[in-house]
């Protein structure tokens, strides 16, 4: 008698482990999809929130810059006396750098990190505003027309942009894409941190 009560405790014992191991593997499993879920709509919508802001500027770079330019007729390499024009121009610009094309970039998860990595920063785009020209020395044999004005533009614009590479427009448009898309995406959910990568 003794000895079938140890054994039906040794079964119920038994039981209880075999059921409790069941109920925690069952709950192992739950969490793990459950955690696979919310990890894939979170990728999907960072995702989402990427294409919808396609064009990221991050960096403005304002200044007001100034180009003179002068003409002279030739003939067989030879100048013409009293054929010379001169005029100077000057523009406000704002140039705008950033990310041209958010949809470029690779999302993934890594643990509890979800990394993403950008397509390098560049010139987006530059606004000019005022414009002045001044100091114009125009000549009746040589008159200032349209296409010398722009293309005075356009070599004037070409300037600004390298003037705000020089400034360092292109990394502060880098350091900023960062901090936004850290900041905007990190507060979709608690449970991961927004890790940034650059392309090669």
């Amino acid at each position: 008698m003794k000895r079938l009560g140890q054994t039906l405790l040794t079964i119920v014992i038994t039981c209880a482990v075999i059921l409790g191991c069941g109920w925690m593997m069952r709950s192992k499993i739950v969490d793990f999809f459950k955690t696979t879920e919310v990890s894939e709509t979170t990728i999907e919508t960072i995702k989402e929130k990427l294409k919808e802001t396609a064009e990221l500027n991050t960096a403005e770079y304002v200044c007001t810059d100034m180009l003179t330019k002068s003409d002279v007729k030739e003939f067989h390499n030879w100048t013409i006396p009293f054929t010379e024009n001169e005029f100077a121009i000057s523009y406000d610009g704002t140039i705008k750098a950033g990310i041209k094309d958010l949809t470029q970039a690779d999302v993934e998860q890594s643990g509890s990190k979800i990394i993403i990595t950008l397509p390098e920063v560049e010139i987006t785009g530059i606004e000019l505003g005022n414009y002045k020209k001044y100091d114009e020395k125009n000549n009746i044999f040589n008159p200032i027309d349209t296409d010398e004005i722009n293309d005075a533009q356009e070599d004037l614009k070409e300037k600004m942009i390298q003037n705000a590479k020089d400034k360092g427009i292109l990394d502060m448009a880098k350091d900023n894409a960062e901090k936004t898309l850290t900041s905007l995406l990190g507060g979709l959910d608690d449970s991961y941190t927004i890790e940034v990568q650059w392309k090669d």
